[in-house]
């Protein structure tokens, strides 16, 4: 499958499950800040299914997303067991997972 993968919400200050292949991906996130009047701080994180989030598995921390824009993250492969984690400091924030899955 390619093009959109999922789509998520984000709840502020917390870390929301966005994407995990089947097989293997090639993703890239892309964040939309809707908020009129507050920029947003995200994050991408990449870990092994279930487990708890370590330092190593952040591949973007803090990345700014300016009031209403937006943000892409770089290409980056997955393989099951991964999932793909985000995260943004406020509300009002969006995560779509875009790439090519193979099974």
């Amino acid at each position: 499958m390619s093009g959109r993968l999922a789509g998520v919400d984000i709840p502020a200050a917390t870390e929301t499950a966005l994407f995990a292949p089947a097989d293997r991906a090639s993703v890239k996130v892309v964040f939309v800040n809707r908020n009129p009047g507050t920029s947003a701080k995200v994050r991408v994180i990449l870990r092994a299914a279930g487990g708890p989030t370590v330092a190593a598995d952040h591949l973007a921390f803090d990345e700014v997303v300016p009031v209403s824009e937006s943000r892409v993250s770089a290409v980056f492969d997955m393989e099951n067991p991964q999932e793909l984690l985000v995260r943004s400091d406020v509300a009002g924030v969006n995560a779509q997972a875009n790439g090519i899955e193979r099974v």
